[in-house]
C-alpha cells in the first residue's frame, strides 16, 4: 500500500470523524446515521497496516516464530490480513 493510499484514507477517516463532531449535522436527525459512519472509519483503520509483533527472547533478539497482530493479539503466519480481525499486516519487524 502506497504512502498516498494511506494518506487518502486517514483524510477520510477524519471527514467521517468530522461528520460525526458537528454540532448540527444529519447524523442529530438520523441516529443510525452514526453507527454507520462508525462502522466505515472502523473498517477503513482496518485497510492501514500495522506491524506485527513478535516477543523478544532471551539473548534480545526478535523471535521469528511466533508473529501476532498488533491488533488483537492473533498469532498469524504469512498474510496480507490477520484472519482473526481483518487488520491489515505490516511485516517489517
Amino acid at each position: 500500500m502506497t504512502k498516498m493510499n494511506i494518506k487518502m484514507i486517514q483524510k477520510a477517516i477524519e471527514q467521517f470523524e468530522f461528520e460525526i463532531s458537528k454540532e448540527f449535522s444529519f447524523i442529530d436527525e438520523n441516529p443510525k446515521m452514526k453507527e454507520f459512519y462508525d462502522l466505515a472509519i472502523n473498517a477503513l483503520k482496518k485497510q492501514i497496516p500495522m506491524k506485527v509483533r513478535s516477543p523478544i527472547d532471551a539473548n534480545g533478539q526478535y523471535n521469528k516464530l511466533v508473529i501476532y497482530c498488533y491488533s488483537c493479539g492473533k498469532t498469524v503466519r504469512d498474510m496480507k490480513y490477520c484472519y482473526n480481525c481483518g487488520q491489515r499486516l505490516d511485516w517489517e519487524i
